[in-house]
């Protein structure tokens, strides 16, 4: 009679082999994967020290003055840079210095923002004035604003002896008639004025004449002497 709970030496042995691979297999479960577990945890951990050590770099360092230092040092090195390689792709221009009294409209042309049509400006105005005293005339040059003024002042200077002067207690009315700012009319009335009430003392005293305003007095007193 055969029991059934009775194995031959080669169901034994692969009965054994079968509980061995349970094992392993359970063993598995409880051994190596809590491990697993265990690592991720640790790298998490890692990884959430490093985030708050590197915030608390930031903080401590953004603000120090040798990070300051470090990043004005950059940018300034960036602006010098940027500035530099504008100035190499710049036209090179010449430095040129103009006299305005003895200039001809072609040096007149050569100064930065001056055209033809503004350096004819300029010497008709020469012409009226009797010859430019003060580089600041050019503001009273039509058209001439200050934004081209400080373009080209740097470049031109005025000799003023080769300004034409005027001498009101001794010339005759056709010479001061000469002057444009002054005018044949008024020319007359200076000579007429001088001859009744003997020489003028100061140039203010041409108010008398009743022909000059405050303001026309005032741009042609560069060009009057009294003797």
């Amino acid at each position: 009679m055969k029991y059934p709970f009775l194995f031959s030496s080669s169901e034994r042995r692969g009965l054994y082999l079968l509980l061995l691979l349970a094992f392993l297999f359970i063993g598995a479960k409880y051994f190596i994967q809590p491990s697993e577990k265990i690592y991720l945890a640790n790298a998490l951990v890692v990884k959430e020290n490093f985030r708050k050590d590197s915030l608390v770099f930031q903080k401590k360092y953004s603000s120090s003055s040798m990070y300051s230092k470090y990043n004005k040092a950059q940018k300034n090195d960036f602006v010098k840079y940027e500035k530099n390689k504008s100035n190499d792709l710049a036209p090179v221009r010449k430095k040129i210095n103009v006299e305005l009294n003895s200039a001809s409209k072609e040096q007149l042309i050569e100064l930065n923002g001056i055209g033809e049509s503004y350096a004819t400006r300029i010497l008709k105005y020469r012409e009226i004035l009797g010859g430019y005293v003060s580089e600041n005339q050019l503001l009273q040059v039509y058209g001439m604003d200050t934004v081209l003024f400080n373009k080209i002042k740097n470049n031109v200077h005025v000799d003023i002896s080769l300004v034409k002067k005027y001498n009101i207690n001794e010339a005759s009315s056709e010479e001061l008639g000469e002057f444009k700012r002054i005018g044949v009319k008024r020319a007359k009335v200076i000579v007429a004025y001088r001859n009744q009430h003997g020489n003028f003392s100061s140039v203010k005293d041409l108010m008398k004449t009743k022909v000059f305003s405050d303001s026309l007095l005032y741009l042609i007193e560069p060009y009057i002497i009294l003797q």
